[in-house]
């Protein structure tokens, strides 16, 4: 196929021909990965001009005006390149009608696969024999690069809807998705999707976690490999609200009283219903046997959650690629859920100020999701008009709008202080990629156990009387929810 690091002469003239003749897609993908460079003379200049012919016209050249492309050369005699010129076109004419050109742009493809792979070889052998302090990560970078490379090589010909390929929508598996357990917003897509980006918008501390925890566990249960990234709560405060949410475990209290707010299925109402704790922390001897024989014999999904505690402003996107790579290479563990807790505190890098440089970082990590599979739930802080907001919207989002611009799916929280004492919260479908948004459900809550859903209904004007008596707000709630609906 190839001697070193050229083309031999019979794939020199094929690529020629794709490039100056070529319709399809396979074509449009060796004009584009054939570095010129390569070819000997005179068929690089005759491939520059036909890439060139191609970018400006969006078409090849074709046998209607390859003659012309050329005309001033095959039309001067005096020319001594006529010659040469004469035969290779003669010679793509011939080729034309009978060439393969997927064999040609699989030819390419690895071709350029190999020559990016002794390169990166070379400068790895390089860094090696410096023997710099820093030199095991600046060798894994260069793989990595020549990884990333590699599959900006995969050629990508689309389809037509005319194409089997267009009806791919129907054939959606239920494993791209993992309910929620909501179901006002699981029957409309608004859960955990693969190589989807979910954005859950709350004030401080009001449930982002606990909505990833949420997340998190219900993506164990579907059968799913899970990696929790926590960048604010301590690796042990993650796992211990995982335990929690898991098997309803509290902190502290009595482990027969334990009384918590649920709304009747009936939707008569809010009412009391009396909750039962599996184990409390505080005890501790009899929390560890509890959960150690869950470990041992009971759940043996547990291995597929994985736990990442990284300092605040740590983590770059860089180091975060790194750590997926190293996980399916050394673990053979490939995550179907990211959750990152949470990027406004990650590491920021690039160019432009905080908010360009958040919303640079919110496009890699979607485009990271896509290219790997997995499906990506994010939570953002909301400024400081989310702090007194009734109502929290997309624009309350800190730092940047650029996460909701970038998200698939959004949700918002909105919780008075009235309501959290009561455990109900408000959840609002902000953005839905293929389906109905903004739409309000209730929930209900217990935080204790590390409930962040017990039942969901819409938000109708009778519900929202009935949780109005039952909670009963405050004067400046009111006020402020009906400014926000305003």
């Amino acid at each position: 196929m190839a001697d070193g690091d050229n083309f031999n002469a019979s794939v020199q003239e094929s690529i020629l021909t794709c490039i100056a003749f070529g319709t399809d897609d396979h074509s449009v993908f060796v004009a584009s990965a054939t570095d010129v460079a390569l070819l000997d003379q005179p068929l690089n200049d005759i491939a520059a001009k036909c890439i060139a012919y191609r970018k400006r016209y969006n078409r090849a050249p074709g046998r209607q005006h390859i003659d012309d492309v050329f005309a001033s050369v095959l039309e001067s005699r005096d020319n001594k390149q006529q010659p040469a010129y004469h035969r290779v076109l003669t010679n793509m004419l011939r080729l034309e009608n009978r060439l393969n050109t997927k064999f040609v742009a699989d030819l390419v493809f690895e071709f350029n696969r190999r020559r990016s792979q002794r390169i990166a070889i070379a400068k790895a052998a390089e860094a090696y024999q410096n023997g710099k302090d820093n030199a095991s990560e600046e060798i894994d970078e260069i793989f990595r690069k020549c990884l990333r490379e590699t599959v900006a090589l995969q050629r990508n010909p689309g389809f037509s809807l005319a194409d089997p390929e267009a009806l791919g929508f129907l054939d959606r598996s239920t494993h791209d998705f993992c309910p929620i357990q909501i179901k006002e917003f699981d029957r409309v897509g608004l859960c955990p999707t693969r190589r989807e980006m979910l954005l859950f918008i709350a004030a401080r501390n009001r449930g982002k976690s606990q909505f990833l925890h949420h997340c998190g566990k219900l993506g164990l249960l579907h059968g799913w490999r899970v990696v929790h990234y926590t960048l604010e709560n301590s690796a042990e405060m993650t796992s211990m609200r995982y335990f929690q949410t898991l098997y309803g475990g509290v902190k502290r209290g009595d482990k027969h009283h334990n009384t918590i707010f649920v709304e009747h299925v009936t939707g008569l109402g809010l009412d009391t219903e009396e909750f039962i704790p599996q184990f409390i922390i505080t005890d501790k001897e009899e929390t560890r046997n509890f959960l150690s024989d869950r470990q041992k014999y009971e759940d043996y999904r547990l291995p597929n959650l994985r736990v990442k505690h990284y300092p605040t402003g740590s983590l770059s996107f860089d180091h975060f690629e790194r750590d997926l790579d190293e996980m399916e290479l050394t673990d053979n563990f490939k995550p179907e859920m990211v959750l990152i807790d949470y990027p406004q505190i990650m590491r920021l890098t690039g160019t432009g100020d905080e908010w360009n440089k958040l919303e640079q970082l919110a496009i890699k990590l979607r485009g990271s999701a896509v290219e790997r599979g997995y499906a990506l739930v994010v939570p953002q802080q909301g400024n400081r008009a989310a702090e007194s907001a009734g109502t929290v919207q997309g624009h309350h989002g800190g730092g940047s709008i650029g996460l909701l611009s970038v998200a698939d799916n959004a949700i918002t929280y909105s919780q008075t202080a009235s309501e959290e004492k009561h455990g109900v919260a408000r959840l609002h479908s902000q953005k839905v990629r293929n389906d109905e948004a903004r739409k309000t459900i209730l929930i209900t809550q217990h935080y204790p156990s590390g409930q962040f859903c017990l039942d969901s209904r819409f938000m109708t004007s009778d519900l929202s009387e009935l949780v109005r008596d039952f909670v009963g707000y405050r004067k400046q709630e009111v006020e402020q929810a009906e400014a926000d609906f305003e």
